[in-house]
């Protein structure tokens, strides 16, 4: 939980209002997820909360997101767009349990209702423009 890159393909309708597209099984905490399809893509690890801007969320589109995680920052692109604030703030540790969640969190009440495919977790953090290149 200290470095690393999360990668996924989704795609989902407008309704939803909450999502986990990877979260961790024993706490809610996500390394990719959406608010709301009006907010952008965020992330928790157990201290930070940020939202990405200039990646926003597309309803009913095939959608590719990565995140890059290690030392103090995260940084974020989809569809070949890097967030528009990266670097945000990471606690150092997202502290996973054993297993992971795709599509919900440990409640089981933030179901895309949506595809998720090709979701990769890597134990090495890759450079923002790496991400760019893997979500085009």
């Amino acid at each position: 939980g200290t470095q690393g890159v999360a990668y996924a393909e989704y795609m989902v309708p407008n309704s939803i209002v909450t999502y986990y597209i990877i979260c961790d099984a024993a706490a809610v905490r996500e390394v990719l997820g959406i608010g709301t399809m009006a907010a952008n893509y965020g992330y928790y690890d157990g201290t930070n909360n940020p939202v990405w801007t200039t990646i926003a969320p597309t309803a009913n589109a095939l959608m590719k997101i990565a995140t890059s995680y290690s030392g103090t920052t995260v940084n974020a692109a989809a569809n070949g767009v890097a967030a528009g604030n990266n670097p945000q703030a990471f606690d150092g540790d997202f502290n996973f349990s054993a297993n992971f969640i795709i599509g919900n969190n440990p409640a089981g009440t933030a179901a895309p209702f949506g595809t998720i495919r090709n979701v990769r977790i890597y134990p090495k953090a890759l450079s923002t423009s790496r991400l760019q290149a893997m979500t085009q």
